[in-house]
């Protein structure tokens, strides 16, 4: 899954972080 650098969908908030903290 390729997600965004900033999560601003209403998707799921906990790959959202994991994302964020990844980067």
């Amino acid at each position: 899954h390729d997600r965004p650098k900033f999560c601003y969908l209403p998707a799921d908030p906990g790959e959202c972080l994991a994302h964020m903290r990844s980067f």
